[in-house]
């Protein structure tokens, strides 16, 4: 009998350790079978390297002022002219532009001159908006106007405004019918709002007022500000109808399409 019990005990005993070898296995499995997924996870997860265009210059940003002239049409501030910071040929003839149309506008008398950028990380997209007032020859308005360039910044190369609008799946049919949406829209609204009456101005009337006509593409200027598809389309925003408070503080500014 006590030998028996001397080889139940000894079964026992190899039972309980093929079981802690077992669990000893399922754990490692476990472990490995967590680290095989985390690892697919961050695989199909990552992200290529993203390498942008060469700067011209290292130390300065993608867009930079490179010089800095005082208006002497204003209280004593400063112009400040932009620079596209890339090696590329073709961006040294968008440089050469931008400084001589600021010698231009500047020769009008008195005049306004800003710039703004925008890095689209998303698109990698550079946009450089150069805005800038004065008052043309035969008008007693100032008009403001907007020079907008859009970079690749994978490429150097120059986005042309049909390839944006592509890739913004928008073409400039679609865009002519925005705008003219848009402006149909500020008429009727400011006829709700009991600026005048279609009987005093119609919507021609409207346009004309604005200094636009029913070319609706004429004098936009494409933009990408934090994702989003931005145009930029001066108008005049009073008459006689004084509706210049309808328009706002930043009536240019039209956003074309939101961030996807």
């Amino acid at each position: 009998m006590g030998h028996s019990f001397k080889l139940n005990k000894n079964l026992d005993t190899s039972k309980n350790k093929k079981m802690d070898y077992s669990l000893i296995l399922m754990g490692i499995f476990i472990v490995i079978a967590i680290c095989a997924m985390v690892a697919c996870f961050m695989l199909l997860n990552k992200k290529e390297e993203v390498v942008y265009v060469d700067k011209k210059n290292t130390k300065k940003d993608y867009v930079y002022t490179t010089k800095k002239v005082i208006n002497e049409t204003s209280d004593g501030s400063y112009d400040k002219i932009p620079t596209i910071n890339i090696d590329n040929s073709n961006i040294e003839k968008i440089n050469n532009k931008i400084l001589t149309n600021y010698n231009n506008v500047k020769d009008n008398g008195e005049y306004d001159y800003s710039y703004n950028y925008n890095v689209n990380k998303n698109e990698h997209i550079l946009s450089l908006k150069v805005e800038y007032s004065y008052i043309p020859k035969g008008l007693e308005k100032m008009v403001t106007y907007y020079d907008t360039y859009n970079i690749d910044l994978l490429t150097g190369n120059i986005i042309s405004d049909d390839e944006l609008l592509k890739r913004y799946d928008i073409d400039k049919s679609k865009l002519k019918n925005f705008i003219e949406s848009k402006f149909k829209s500020y008429y009727n609204d400011i006829i709700e709002k009991k600026y005048y009456t279609k009987k005093e101005c119609n919507y021609t009337c409207f346009l004309t007022n604005r200094g636009l006509t029913d070319k609706y593409l004429n004098g936009v200027s494409l933009y990408v500000k934090d994702d989003s598809l931005i145009m930029y389309k001066f108008y005049f925003v009073s008459s006689k109808y004084y509706e210049e408070e309808y328009f706002g503080t930043n009536p240019y500014e039209i956003v074309v399409k939101e961030a996807k």
